[in-house]
């Protein structure tokens, strides 16, 4: 059963910065899992994309939240990475006090280099269960391709790749990673390479890799019909291809909602036991009286 968005405006404090956020609740009865979004550094705005809406008819929640505007002083330079994930346990403190989430089923979502902070903040608090990187670079020798979207891309480019390797082997909860095949941000194959060994020397069970065909940056694939919105004189990506976000759902519901496996209680196998009557006699009543019959002659 499907249920609609209920979006509400939620602010919280981290430091000095007053932060105003979305957060989209499903209209079902609660408590729910949640899915803290975090953008990218040069990303300053929430993420408002549609598939949180599908993922609210699911059931799950989902938060994101405006990003602070850079100080002059700190402008031309990359963001802290420990800087951002402090931000975003910010945000975790503040989503504790929301009674309609489960504060058991709370997953990261990193989106490109906003997916440093999220692995940093995971290995920060006890209280996160899953991670997903969304196109993050893992290591400096696969991170600094040149930029095809230009714009905001750029923006993010800018400053000197961070190396995931040591925060990766650190995380203990599951973790997917999602990848564009024609993403121009991200160096595929060694990010996927570095990202797997990483968790692998690190005896990490639970993760898993999907490449998304077709797809960009933003895990866009190009429309099936037309070349897209024109946006800077060049034609945009269209939207997310079928079945990503069931892809997206399916895996947080199996780490953030476990099945309850149904327990059943054998009838207790005691011996009948027979308890005297309470305020009666156990005395046998006396035999009844035999009636003797008589026939009598009755005169014609």
């Amino acid at each position: 059963m499907l249920f609609p968005a209920v979006r509400h405006e939620l602010s919280f404090w981290h430091g000095d910065d007053r932060l105003s956020g979305d957060l989209r609740l499903p209209e079902a009865v609660g408590p729910h899992p949640v899915v803290l979004v975090v953008r990218e550094p040069g990303g300053r705005e929430c993420d408002y994309s549609a598939w949180l809406d599908v993922m609210a008819d699911a059931g799950m929640a989902s938060f994101s939240w405006d990003r602070p505007v850079c100080r002059p002083a700190a402008a031309g330079r990359p963001w802290p990475v420990g800087h951002q994930a402090r931000e975003v346990l910010a945000a975790r403190d503040r989503l504790r006090r929301v009674p309609e989430l489960d504060p058991a089923a709370v997953a990261l979502l990193g989106w490109g280099r906003g997916g440093w902070a999220a692995a940093q903040a995971t290995t920060f608090s006890d209280d996160v269960a899953a991670l997903i990187l969304a196109c993050t670079p893992v290591a400096p020798a696969g991170g600094g391709g040149e930029a095809g979207g230009g714009g905001e891309a750029d923006a993010v480019l800018s400053g000197p790749v961070h190396d995931l390797r040591p925060t990766l082997s650190a995380v203990t909860v599951p973790v997917l990673a999602l990848f564009g095949e024609l993403d121009p941000v991200v160096e595929l194959q060694g990010s996927v390479r570095a990202l797997r060994q990483a968790l692998h020397d690190a005896g990490h069970a639970d993760h898993e890799v999907a490449v998304v065909r077709g797809a960009d940056h933003a895990l866009r694939v190009r429309a099936s019909h037309g070349l897209g919105p024109m946006v800077a004189g060049r034609y945009r990506f269209g939207d997310w291809p079928a079945g990503l976000t069931d892809l997206l759902v399916g895996w947080l519901d199996r780490r953030l909602r476990p099945e309850e496996v149904p327990t059943y209680a054998p009838p207790l196998q005691a011996p009948a036991v027979r308890l005297p009557l309470r305020g009666r006699t156990t005395t046998a009543l006396p035999p009844p009286v035999p009636v003797r019959q008589v026939r009598r002659r009755v005169p014609r």
